[in-house]
């Protein structure tokens, strides 16, 4: 779920470790952009920052 700053508190859910974290922020992504589309970009960022 998303959620604002001003949101009450009972509206903010965070997850327990980061890896959770990130996990739901690329699920999310997959959704709204495609598996095939968020693969390829974050492949394209890991090999341009080496």
């Amino acid at each position: 779920m998303l959620w604002r700053s001003f949101d009450p508190l009972s509206r903010t859910v965070l997850q327990t470790t980061v890896g959770t974290s990130v996990d739901l922020l690329l699920g999310r992504l997959e959704k709204l952009h495609g598996r095939i589309l968020v693969c390829h970009a974050f492949g394209y960022l890991t090999l341009g920052g080496s």
